[in-house]
């Protein structure tokens, strides 16, 4: 979520998150470009490390800023990793 607190010198195209979470909420910085930023969230819903909680969490934390253009994809009896649903969610994401 690096992209999100106006720490690059650009605007990126998109962000990434894979079995992660928004750790400080209040870093980010979400301004009239930042909100329109495509965020693809993918998560294991038997993720013992990151509990799927804490994506739900960062999710509803993004749109109760205003983030506009947030998804969340749970994959069920995925732990702490990426299986083939997943990894085609994320090139059709791309």
């Amino acid at each position: 979520f690096t992209g999100l607190t106006g720490r690059l010198s650009k605007t990126p195209a998109g962000i990434l998150c894979m079995s992660g979470y928004l750790p400080r909420p209040a870093d980010i910085l979400l301004n009239d470009a930042t909100k329109e930023i495509p965020i693809s969230m993918h998560h294991g819903e038997a993720d013992s490390m990151v509990q799927p909680e804490m994506a739900q969490m960062s999710l509803e934390h993004l749109q109760d800023m205003g983030h506009k253009n947030v998804v969340l994809r749970m994959y069920p009896n995925l732990e702490h990793g990426a299986n083939n649903e997943e990894i085609e969610a994320v090139q059709a994401w791309l």
